[in-house]
């Protein structure tokens, strides 16, 4: 029962991690399109951080699953993709560089899904 409370714990610290990302990526959007690009700079590192950090941790305490990677590379897809829609808009970015990017993300991020994992298989 201990261990169980200590997954769950864990897991909704690590979930906590992911949902920052995500509320994160309005501020970074407004925060470029304002041409406050020192603080989005900043917000975006600390996004950046999150992921480091959760990954980690989910590592560390040993609480990966299917769901919880899903929605963390979902995060950081969504993150990459508000950075670069705004850099357009601002014209900070090639639109063209950043479709082909966003296309990419997005197209391993269906894959990921699409394709069951063979852990331990092969």
């Amino acid at each position: 029962m201990a261990g169980t409370l200590t997954a769950l714990r864990s897991s909704r610290a690590l979930a906590i991690g992911t949902s920052v990302r995500i509320a994160l990526c309005p501020a970074i959007m407004g925060l470029l399109l304002s041409h406050t690009y020192t603080v989005a700079t900043i917000v975006f590192l600390v996004a950046a951080a999150t992921d480091f950090i959760d990954g980690h941790l989910a590592r560390r305490w040993n609480v990966t699953t299917k769901l919880g990677s899903f929605l963390d590379t979902t995060a950081d897809k969504l993150l990459v993709a508000t950075a670069l829609i705004a850099l357009v808009a601002v014209d900070r970015a090639s639109a063209w560089v950043a479709l082909v990017i966003i296309a990419r993300e997005f197209t391993i991020l269906g894959l990921r899904a699409a394709v069951p994992t063979t852990a331990g298989h092969g």
